[in-house]
């Protein structure tokens, strides 16, 4: 028959002969409760073998076949095969903002009888509508041990669009699991637990995420977390990495330009993404050590420090601290966060005296009146000083180095029992820095998470 076919001809034919012997060969063993037979052979050579079905064929056995030789399906169907429960979520945010810049000095202007749009240039704002997030989460339990989760983030309307994390968790017992990939760092309460618009209150994510502590922060590395019970009603979690860790780019080095001078004391914020650390081998550690106690109190004290220039000669320590209260209706939540950034300076003989240094905090109370309606207020202050000798009035008149800001709200939750993680959120804000800048804000925001 191969020779009367020959060609590709014989090697089809030669294909469907050993795909019928291995269907059969992978066959369950016949039995009174045994499929019946697949039906004979339809016209055509009467020594081509009939393929067994592989609805036939035992699961243990499919799952054992790497080659899928001309079979529907791809890598995905080779996944659903094993039959795991796999969560598609997400949320979106809309945001509709006024702002109005430098009102302190310009408010002649809101006298003036002007259309909106001409009054809103003369005190140098701006109005906007915007699609904030709108982010894919996937994840999955394997087993009760293995715990894959990643995500898609589109951010500003899409001019945005990246894996803010993707990581999988490896559980041991409660008290140990081991978190491997791309994760938010666990240093403070925010970065971690309230980056998403519909698990905190505020439409604006507070100054101290800006400026010491960057949100959302993730990193690639291995984590070791867990919780255990210390004594009635009180729970203690940790966690400890190392990952590659925030890093200060160095243009100049991709011109191809190396010198002993470096880029250093640029902004925090500006120095993630640096997933492939491949200018030094030095990598960053850090942690969080917390405990729940009774009246739904809770604290927290986190630390990193790490390597931040190419030439991983100048450090940077972050240090946090928490605070939440949820008793009822009441909402209290506080964080305070320190950055120590090394830089070059002739004031001192070590780095402690060379270096900026910039502080912020935040307070928020809630509380909830009605089950759809929750009003707010939050206080913000952060401040950027400098240490080093030929620098001591490194940040002074640069607007924004010092800021304090206060937000007043309103959540309203339209469906608070069967939906919660969907708000609309009304807001207002006032900012002032220390050069006398005052800035006026409106923000109105819709958060849906499913």
């Amino acid at each position: 028959m191969l020779e009367k076919l020959g060609g590709w001809g014989g090697a089809a034919a030669l294909g469907a002969l050993l795909l019928g012997a291995g269907a059969r060969a992978e066959a369950p063993p016949a039995s009174d409760t045994a499929p019946p037979a697949a039906a004979d052979p339809g016209p055509g050579d009467p020594a081509t073998p009939a393929l067994v079905p592989v609805e036939t064929v035992r699961l243990e056995d499919l799952l054992q076949r790497d080659i899928r030789g001309g079979e529907v399906g791809g890598y995905g169907l080779r996944l659903a095969e094993q039959g795991l429960v796999v969560e598609l979520h997400g949320f979106v945010t809309a945001e509709a903002t006024a702002d109005f810049a430098d009102v302190g000095t310009r408010t002649l202007a809101l006298a003036q009888p002007a259309p909106w749009s001409e009054r809103q240039k003369q005190l140098g704002g701006s109005s906007h509508f915007e699609l904030h997030h709108a982010t894919t989460i996937l994840r999955a339990s394997v087993l009760d041990r293995f715990y894959p989760e990643f995500a898609v983030e589109w951010e500003h309307s899409g001019f945005e669009v990246y894996v803010p994390w993707g990581y999988v968790d490896m559980k041991a017992w409660d008290w140990l699991v081991v978190r491997a990939g791309l994760f938010p760092v666990p240093i403070g309460a925010f970065n971690e637990y309230l980056y998403p618009d519909f698990l905190r209150r505020t439409a604006a994510a507070p100054l101290v995420t800006r400026v010491v502590i960057p949100s959302i922060w993730s990193e690639s590395g291995v984590q070791v977390r867990g919780h255990f019970p210390l004594v009635s009603g009180v729970d203690v979690n940790y966690a400890a990495y190392v990952v590659n860790g925030l890093e200060q780019a160095d243009k100049r080095l991709d011109q191809g330009e190396q010198d002993s001078v470096v880029a250093e004391g640029g902004a925090i914020r500006s120095m993630r993404g640096n997933h492939f650390d491949r200018n030094h081998p030095d990598k960053a550690v850090g942690g969080r050590l917390g405990v729940g106690l009774p009246r739904g109190l809770a604290l927290g004290v986190s630390a990193y420090t790490g390597a931040y220039t190419v030439n991983a000669r100048r450090r940077l320590t972050l240090l946090d601290g928490d605070l939440t209260l949820q008793n009822g209706p009441v909402t209290f939540r506080a964080e305070a966060a320190l950055a120590h950034q090394e830089v070059s300076g002739l004031l001192g003989p070590g780095p402690l005296f060379n270096a900026l240094v910039s502080g912020g905090a935040y307070a928020l109370f809630a509380y909830r009146i009605r089950p759809a309606l929750e009003p707010y207020t939050q206080v913000d202050v952060v401040t950027r000083v400098s240490t080093r000798s030929r620098g001591a009035d490194f940040w002074r008149g640069v607007p924004g180095a010092s800021q304090f800001r206060l937000l007043s709200g309103v959540v309203l939750y339209p469906l608070p029992v069967k939906a919660p993680r969907t708000m609309l959120k009304l807001e207002g804000a006032t900012a002032l820095d220390d050069q006398g800048r005052l800035d006026l804000g409106l923000f109105a925001q819709a958060a849906v998470g499913f």
